[in-house]
Formats: structure tokens, sequence, C-alpha cells
């Protein structure tokens, strides 16, 4: 295709999807992870997602860690690090800002992107601008990403999945009927397993068997989205592009499974405590202040225990919700219980900053908010956990671990001076 060749372009819609995400960025942020089978979820006990070695050796997403055991003995299994997949994310997702006025973002790795007339501007055929977004992203992401081009979302998406990893699959008017005639039709995004298997039994195992029936017949099986699906197969459009940014959360959550149930006290609370910092991080992404916090507790009997407490200030500085946090605790731990997980839910967010009044400690506010600030500058640019409250680093055997970072008292002024 010719720079000026459009004709079978009426729109042009990119589907940017991330080449098994969280693997990825653990091989990105741990160079000696390249290359090797990995698979994240180690908090878990479950495999979350995995790497393409670890996907040829036989791993697949659910595996229990003992059956991964078996099936790839080889396999380094990690801890999932959401907190660096975000960030990932977000610089991922500014590239493809930077290449189009027009970003959908689908997913914590994918987005669709309106490519449609920028052949002009970068004098590039569309194939050549994505090859340009593939490359952009590894060199300033250090990951791959596959991409699908066509003239609907529905479409693109389809062709991004067709070559993974790192390919790009070209998909217009012209070419549309012969490529969908290659594909099942379990392959079509938004046909889940109930509708293929609904399909089938009419005699519908392809994508072109699925197209090739009439839109009446269509609506009479599976209504309006099944309509809405084969209209955008057929290259009109039933889902605009919609660049809108996300609402924030009303609430926030977190929660981690052990990697061995345990009750040992300190344990418990650590990972408790943990999870308060990753939430309180989001919220201060979000500028959204904190009104209740929930604290729950499962048992290896999958029992939960769990209290909520109102704030009497909102807040997102975590040395602020940890005496009430604490409380919280104590409230629910019972001694000589096996534990398997820790989650905390964060509710009634306020957005903006907050009002001081005549009874609040104006010194002690600008503290917290320059010493957080100074914290997720630099989680942003280091990755999670680089520094966190020292109750927190008790992970592994139930004691006060020396790691080589800087841990926070509830006390911070004194970190505070050393960061500044």
């Amino acid at each position: 295709m010719t720079i000026d060749d459009q004709s079978g372009w009426p729109r042009v819609i990119a589907h940017v999807d991330g080449d098994a995400f969280f693997a990825s960025v653990e091989q990105a942020v741990n160079p000696r992870l390249k290359n090797k089978p990995i698979a994240t979820g180690a908090e878990r006990g479950i495999v979350v997602a995995m790497s393409y070695e670890a996907k040829a050796l036989g791993v697949v997403r659910g595996m229990p860690v003992h059956q991964l055991k078996k099936t790839c003995p080889a396999c380094i299994f990690v801890p999932s690090q959401y907190n660096n997949y975000e960030l990932f994310s977000r610089k991922m997702m500014q590239i493809l800002r930077n290449m189009s006025p027009l970003v959908e973002k689908y997913s914590i790795d994918e987005a669709f992107c309106d490519l449609t007339g920028l052949c002009a501007l970068y004098h590039m055929t569309y194939e050549q601008i994505a090859h340009t977004i593939q490359l952009r992203i590894w060199n300033e992401v250090n990951i791959s990403v596959s991409i699908g081009l066509s003239i609907t979302k529905s479409l693109s998406k389809i062709c991004s999945a067709f070559q993974k990893p790192n390919g790009i699959t070209v998909v217009n008017k012209k070419n549309r009927n012969a490529f969908l005639q290659t594909l099942p039709i379990h392959s079509i995004w938004g046909i889940g397993q109930k509708s293929a298997a609904l399909l089938k039994s009419y005699g519908i195992y392809g994508v072109s068997d699925f197209c090739d029936r009439p839109e009446l017949w269509v609506r009479s099986k599976l209504g309006k989205v099944g309509v809405d699906i084969w209209r955008e197969l057929h290259g009109h459009v039933s889902y605009p592009m919609n660049a809108a940014p996300v609402k924030p959360s009303m609430s926030i959550s977190r929660g981690r499974t052990f990697e061995r149930p345990s009750s040992n006290k300190y344990f418990v609370w650590g990972h408790a405590l943990r999870n308060l910092e990753v939430a309180c991080v989001k919220a201060r992404k979000l500028r959204a202040r904190i009104g209740s916090v929930e604290l729950k507790l499962k048992t290896q009997s999958f029992i939960s225990y769990r209290e909520k407490k109102k704030l009497s200030v909102a807040t997102s500085f975590t040395n602020e919700l940890i005496p009430m946090f604490k409380t919280l605790f104590e409230s629910i731990y019972q001694p000589r219980t096996l534990y398997r997980a820790t989650t905390i839910y964060l509710y009634d967010l306020k957005r903006g900053d907050a009002q001081l009044d005549l009874f609040d400690d104006s010194q002690h506010r600008c503290n917290n908010e320059l010493l957080f600030k100074a914290i997720d500058t630099l989680t942003r640019r280091y990755g999670t956990h680089l520094i966190s409250f020292a109750d927190s680093a008790v992970i592994g055997s139930g004691k006060k671990e020396n790691h080589s970072r800087a841990f926070i008292y509830p006390c911070s002024n004194d970190l505070l001076s050393c960061i500044y």
C-alpha cells in the first residue's frame, strides 16, 4: 500500500496489545529473567500470568503451585508487582497518545488508537506507523506488543491476536473477507464459550459462517449484542472510539494471599500493612482522600473476619491511618489461627486536597505532603516497596528483616529531613 492508497481504509483503528504483559514487565524490571520461563502469582499460590517461554513448556493461567513444579520445574515463580504493571502501562499509553490524538485505553496492557489520516502527517503507510509504535514501546518501555490494524475495533482486536508475540496484522476492506475465512468462531471479540456453543449448534464454526448469516437471524439468536458484533465484522462502526478518561474508583481494594498459611501475628499484620500502603499509593494517584477503611482477614478454612471504621478526618497519608488500622487489626485478629490472606478496602473517597481548619496541625500536614510526594516519586522511578513502613517488612519469617531499603516509622520527620 502506498501512502496515498486509502481506498480500503474508511477509517484506521489500531489495537495495541502487550505480549504476556505481566511477565514481560517482570523480565524488563529484572533482566536476569529475560528469555526464561517465569510465572507471576506466587503471592496467591496460582499462576496469574506467564512468559511465552513458560507457556511453551505447558504452564497455563490458574495452575496451582504444586502442579507448576511438576509441569515446569525450571519455571521461576514470582509475586505479582501491580504497581510496576501500572507504571509500565502509563508509559505505554503515553507513547500511544504521542502518536495518535485519539486513544482509548481498554485495559492495563491494551488500547485502541485512531490512526485515520495520520499517514499524511507522518509520511508513512499505516503499517509503517504501526511498526513505529511497536519499536518505540520496545525501545522506551522494553516490552513487546502485537498490533492489529483494521477498519473497526472488533476487527483490529481480532488482528492483534493473530500473530503473537510482536506481530502486526493488517486487514482492510479489500482483504477482510479472505482473512475472516481463516478464523474459528471463538476468535471473535465478544463471543464467549456459551455463545460459541450456541452458534456451533447451528453449524457456525468459522467467523465467515457467522458473517454470512442475515442480520435478522443474528438478532433472533444473540440479540443486539450479536448484531453489534456482526456489523463491526462487516466494517460498520458499532463501537465508536471513546477517549474519555476513566472515572476515578469509588473504592479501592488491595488483597494478597500468602504463599503459606501463617498464624504469626507479625507476619499477618505485615501483609495487612503492605496492602494498606499500596492502596494509599493508588488513592494519592487519584488525588483522593480516604473516608473509611475496612480490613478483612481470611483464615485457612476460608472464614473471613472483617471490621470497618470511619475516619474523623479524610486522608491518603498512610502514617495517619496506622493507629486506626492497628485498632481494626487487633479487634479481629485471633491468636493460634492460621490465616491465608488479608484484604483492605478504602471507601468514601473524596477528590481534591484537604481543607485545613483552625485546629489542624498545618506543619504536620505540610511535612506529610512533602514526605509522601518524595516516596511516590521514588516509587514511580524505581518500583514498589523501595521505601516502606518497618512493620510491613515482616513478610518472610515473621521477624523484622534487614533489607537494603529505607523503612518509615510512624514518626517520619527524621526521614523527611534525610530526603531533603
